[in-house]
């Protein structure tokens, strides 16, 4: 990951974020990748988990200049294992798929290499949630 994928994916993420209806359309995409996914989400109050996601992929994104993001995202992490919401971790490629769909329906200057830039950001904090669990 390279100082130019971390800027254009920040770029990226303020033009999806202009739309009041980015995040609830990540998590309807999300709900239909799995039945898992929906049953983790029954319960959940989705006005907040809608400001959750929102700080945590700014914390995702803000993070990426460190030399450990796994320190930032500690916190993160536990609150998303077994001992907390209990998260696992094949759920995340549910949710990057989703989130790498949503992106392409709400930014407009989407294309390939955006895509892999957001999937280059956002790995170490995927693995890190992962290793987490």
């Amino acid at each position: 990951m390279s100082p130019e994928d971390i800027g254009i994916v920040q770029a990226s993420f303020k033009r999806c974020s202009q739309h009041m209806e980015f995040i609830d359309n990540f998590y309807q995409r999300f709900m239909e990748t799995s039945s898992d996914v929906t049953a983790r989400f029954a319960n959940v109050d989705m006005d907040h988990q809608v400001v959750m996601l929102r700080g945590s992929l700014e914390l995702m994104l803000g993070c990426v200049h460190e030399q450990d993001p796994a320190q930032s995202l500690a916190a993160l992490a536990e609150l998303h294992s077994r001992r907390g919401v209990d998260i696992p971790p094949q759920l995340y490629d549910y949710w990057l798929s989703s989130l790498l769909s949503t992106v392409r329906a709400y930014d407009h200057e989407c294309d390939a290499e955006l895509l892999a830039a957001w999937e280059r950001v956002l790995s170490p904090g995927i693995r890190c949630m992962k290793a987490g669990y």
